[in-house]
């Protein structure tokens, strides 16, 4: 059993692996965007650490990594210079939490020139969701704020205005190691190098149409579009004769337990749990290697132990690996992600 937590640098660690030693990459790297001012932040992964990840990977070995949308090019670029090849992109649909600020240019301007914006009133933001079986959704936590407009004839003008959209989605870049000869071939040499369909299917509920020639009875084939549930996203997809459009895709459960009780967990780019299981469950084999080159809180780590894959995760900062070693302890006592 590999189950291994390193501190370090990501391509300085994984040159001391050995070859073709790795069934998939499966990480949320750094987004380059600077979050939260942290410094690992500062732009994202360049080729040398694809480049070790893709030595390590048996040849046709997956390699999921997010990006957010902005930075998803670079990212992408980076990959494919390291010889990875880009096979597709999914997308994970999120509700920011309050995470933008109340970014309005109007307001800006009369920051800029000294003058005090007025309230009229109050906003709710930084609001958690939880999601239950039937994908109803429900407030934990809400703040009240004050809502601003600006003073100024200036900001006045300007009201309204701000710099981007909320961020809702990120991008999920799928690459794999090229394959030694036909995809068939490469899977029963090397193990790897195709998708676990059959397991990750979306199930049908009361809706099989029970035709097995054109259907499976394990459900729906999977998407390369997941959500979190929350009532923000749900909101977005269509409804049909009173349901929501949303049941035809993969729903990661954000637990409670996730963001913070027992293990104090304050990275500020936690995944769920469920999410990083299914992706460690789409691209691993039974019984495989799960390497995880930026691996922050751990959870990728602790998807990969709860499916039964072993694991290697790396971070620079020495906080984190000993965050993922609690948390990675914590799940493994028999708690779950539930």
């Amino acid at each position: 059993m590999t189950r291994e937590i390193l501190c370090g640098d990501s391509a300085a660690v994984m040159g001391s692996l050995p070859e073709a030693s790795v069934d998939a990459v499966v990480t949320d790297p750094p987004y380059g965007i600077n979050i939260k001012g942290k410094a690992w932040d500062s732009g994202v992964p360049g080729a040398e650490a694809w480049a070790e990840c893709l030595r390590v990977l048996k040849p046709g070995g997956h390699c999921l990594a997010f990006a957010v949308p902005r930075e998803y090019h670079n990212l992408a670029a980076a990959i494919v210079a390291a010889g990875f090849d880009i096979r597709d992109v999914w997308v994970w649909c999120r509700h920011n939490g309050g995470g933008m600020t109340q970014s309005d240019i109007g307001l800006a301007i009369d920051k800029r020139l000294g003058v005090e914006s007025e309230v009229i009133g109050k906003r709710c933001a930084a609001m958690m969701y939880n999601v239950d079986d039937n994908l109803r959704s429900t407030t934990t936590e809400c703040h009240a704020i004050p809502r601003l407009r600006p003073s100024s004839p200036e900001g006045r003008r300007w009201w309204g205005w701000g710099p981007a959209f909320s961020p809702r989605y990120d991008f999920i870049a799928v690459a794999r190691k090229p394959l030694r000869g036909a995809l068939i071939d490469n899977v029963m040499t090397h193990g790897v190098g195709a998708i676990n369909i059959d397991d990750n299917r979306i199930p049908w509920g009361d809706e099989y149409p029970g035709d097995e020639h054109c259907s499976s009875p394990a459900g729906r084939r999977p998407t390369g579009i997941m959500h979190d549930g929350s009532q923000g996203v749900l909101d977005l997809f269509p409804r049909r004769g009173g349901k929501s459009a949303a049941r035809f895709f993969y729903c990661p459960r954000v637990s409670r337990r996730e963001r913070d009780e027992a293990c104090e967990n304050h990275h500020p780019t936690v995944k769920p749990i469920e999410l990083m299981r299914r992706l460690c469950r789409l691209v691993t084999p039974p019984e495989g290697l799960v390497l995880d080159p930026f691996c922050g809180s751990g959870t990728t780590l602790i998807a990969a132990m709860l499916e039964g894959f072993d694991f290697i995760g790396i971070d620079c900062s020495e906080e984190y690996v000993e965050l993922s070693r609690r948390r990675v302890e914590y799940y493994s006592e028999g708690s779950d992600a539930e």
